[in-house]
C-alpha cells in the first residue's frame, strides 16, 4: 500500500486542476497546508479530523465510490459514473491495487465496479 509521502509525491507530479473532485478526498489522509501546496486548492475537508492511511480505512472509501459507482452506471449518469471511475482508480492505485490498470470502462464504468466488488466482496 501506498504510504502518506508516495501519495504527495504522485499528487505533486501528477495533480491537474480537472482533478480536484477526485483528489478532493485524499484530502483526508493529508495535512490541509500540505495538500495546499502540492495541489494549490482548498479542501473542502478543511476542518474535518485527518484519518489515519491505513488499508481498513482505504477499502472502506473504496467501498463506498464502488456503491456509488454502481448506482450511477446503471442510472447510466455518465459524468457521474467518470468521476467515481477516476476515484476507484485512485484507491486502486493506493492499495497498489493491479485493477488499478484496468481500462474497461464502458458501460458507464460498471466491469471495474464490478471486478472491485468481487475481489473486495462488497454485496452488490
Amino acid at each position: 500500500m501506498k504510504t502518506k509521502e508516495q501519495i504527495s509525491h504522485f499528487i505533486k507530479e501528477n495533480y491537474t486542476a480537472d482533478d480536484q473532485i477526485e483528489w478532493e478526498k485524499l484530502s483526508l489522509y493529508l495535512p490541509h497546508g500540505e495538500l495546499w501546496t502540492l495541489a494549490g486548492f482548498m479542501s473542502k475537508h478543511y476542518n474535518k479530523v485527518l484519518k489515519d492511511i491505513t488499508y481498513e480505512n482505504i477499502v472502506k472509501d473504496l467501498k463506498e465510490d464502488v456503491e456509488r459507482g454502481l448506482k450511477a452506471g446503471q442510472k447510466r449518469s455518465s459524468i457521474t459514473s467518470t468521476v467515481i471511475y477516476k476515484s476507484v482508480q485512485i484507491w486502486l492505485w493506493v492499495l497498489e491495487d493491479d485493477l488499478y490498470d484496468f481500462n474497461k470502462y464502458s458501460p458507464f464504468g460498471l466491469p471495474l465496479y464490478e471486478a472491485v466488488a468481487l475481489k473486495y466482496r462488497f454485496e452488490y
